[in-house]
């Protein structure tokens, strides 16, 4: 049997006490003062940062099979340890510092690997510094009966993608962010690069019911 939470004064006190005052304060200022309400939102903020999440899964475990798949196409299984000139230095650490940890943990697969690199790892190579790879490679991965997409779209909507990655992941406060629009923007990318994979997040994620209410 399920009992409906009662808001008691000392409730609210152990509430803000377990979520610090100082991460509480940010919730009571959009509130405006009052303390239920801003439990609320703090309910709310972690019901779109569920919804949001689960789409951002499907955003970089795609973006980065259809890099590796690509690259495996042309240059095998270990592209990453075969042909990797084209990375620059801080992807290459990124990449050393991925094999070193996987191969402490006997974990060699290409899958491990490919796993291992962070989400900063894929979206930089679509920064300007990787403008060649963008045409002679990347722009590929991408389908789009438009005109052709260009570097930096794809490069600013990761990036904006990664802030409010970085920000769930922290459990922070993303109510102020324009949510809807990183919705379309997250489906947009993902369309894409598997429009199938569109179609299923989409049928498969409450986040549309949630801006409704």
């Amino acid at each position: 049997m399920s009992y409906a939470f009662v808001y008691t004064s000392d409730a609210l006190k152990e509430i803000e006490e377990c979520l610090s005052s100082d991460r509480f304060s940010t919730y009571v200022h959009l509130a405006n003062g009052d303390k239920q309400y801003a439990i609320n939102l703090y309910l709310k903020n972690m019901n779109f940062s569920e919804s949001l999440f689960s789409i951002l899964h499907v955003v970089e475990v795609v973006l980065r099979n259809k890099i590796h798949n690509h690259f495996k196409s042309k240059e095998g299984e270990f592209w990453y340890q075969s042909n990797n000139d084209f990375l620059q230095e801080s992807e290459q650490m990124a990449l050393r510092e991925t094999l070193k940890d996987c191969s402490k943990r006997n974990q060699l697969k290409s899958g491990d690997i490919i796993a291992g690199l962070r989400f900063g790892f894929w979206t930089a190579l679509f920064g300007r510094k990787y403008e060649e790879l963008w045409r002679h490679e990347l722009r590929c991965i991408f389908q789009t009966d438009n005109r052709p997409l260009m570097r930096k779209q794809i490069s600013v909507m990761l990036q904006d993608l990664r802030k409010l990655r970085n920000r769930i992941a922290h459990h922070e406060c993303i109510l102020k962010m324009n949510l809807l629009e990183q919705y379309k923007n997250s489906v947009q990318l993902i369309s894409w690069l598997s429009p199938v994979m569109a179609s299923w997040i989409q049928e498969n994620n409450r986040f549309k019911g949630l801006i409704k209410e």
